[in-house]
């Protein structure tokens, strides 16, 4: 038993140990545990801080088991030097914490996670008026589409817009009044506009509330413009009902078990009389 406490002893003191000399060997750039700040990003206690103007911020990779990402704004030498202090830094504490096993330090950022950030902030935002009132500001420009949601895609290091539809003429004057690279931002297209799916999420909760529709709550996805729409259980005919009082596409309605899992069970869509006649052929070959 002595011998077992003098072993386990011994093996606390070499961890530690070894933990000193990574810190004690990592760039002064990498670690400053005197000086923290809000230039500064800090990832806890075992993890370096990292400087805001190389920081791109974070995100988890759940295909490969959840694993944090840290992006790094790596355009500069400046930048390329920290990365590369970073991921060495991470390599020799990985040995003796599972924690850092789990972080990746990512290059290829071009734009910080507040640059970013603050681009959404110009998109549109609440803003206090003259009276001490907070009106909500959006971007103004000729020929501006209807936006319908926006927001930071940090492992793509971009800017994601959703509008009803984009030319080439709004695409350009979105980057430039960003002044963020076309490269950077996704412009992605939407069925419905948030008025049009606030419209069908109200119809839905009127036949919930008055009608008898079997489903227990009704809410709304901006950025997957989309009504998620919570039953016990779904089937066809449920489904379908509901695209019938709502009136939107079927890839616009995520069906939600109660519980949470989503019900991706695929159904025929087209409940009109053309589409049962269809059906009908379809089935008799005609």
């Amino acid at each position: 038993m002595k011998k077992y406490y003098i072993s386990f002893i011994l093996t606390v003191i070499l961890s530690l140990f070894m933990l000193v000399s990574v810190f004690a060997h990592t760039d002064d750039n990498v670690i400053n545990n005197n000086q923290r700040d809000d230039s500064m990003e800090s990832f806890g206690a075992f993890l370096p801080e990292i400087p805001q103007k190389y920081y791109g911020g974070y995100y988890y990779d759940i295909e490969s088991g959840g694993i944090l990402h840290i992006k790094i704004v790596d355009t500069t030498q400046e930048g390329k030097d920290l990365l590369l202090s970073l991921q060495e830094f991470n390599t020799k504490a990985s040995s003796v914490s599972a924690l850092n096993a789990e972080i990746v330090f990512e290059g290829g950022a071009v734009y910080t996670y507040k640059e970013l950030e603050q681009a959404t902030y110009r998109i549109g935002d609440l803003e206090l008026d003259k009276n001490g009132h907070y009106i909500w500001k959006e971007i103004e420009f000729d020929e501006k589409p209807e936006l319908i949601h926006w927001k930071v895609d940090i492992r793509q290091n971009s800017l994601i817009i959703i509008a009803r539809e984009w030319n080439e003429a709004s695409v350009k004057k979105m980057s430039e009044l960003l002044n963020i690279e076309i490269d950077h931002i996704i412009f992605e297209t939407a069925n419905y506009t948030i008025e049009e799916l606030e419209e069908a999420l109200n119809k839905v909760v009127d036949a919930k509330l008055h009608k008898g529709l079997n489903v227990l709550e009704v809410g709304l996805r901006t950025g997957k413009n989309s009504i998620y729409v919570v039953a016990t259980k779904w089937d066809n005919e449920l489904k379908k009902e509901v695209m019938k009082i709502s009136g939107l596409k079927k890839e616009n309605i995520i069906f939600v078990i109660y519980g949470g899992e989503i019900d991706n069970s695929d159904f025929d869509e087209d409940i009109t009389e053309n589409g049962l006649i269809n059906q009908v052929k379809k089935a008799f070959k005609i």
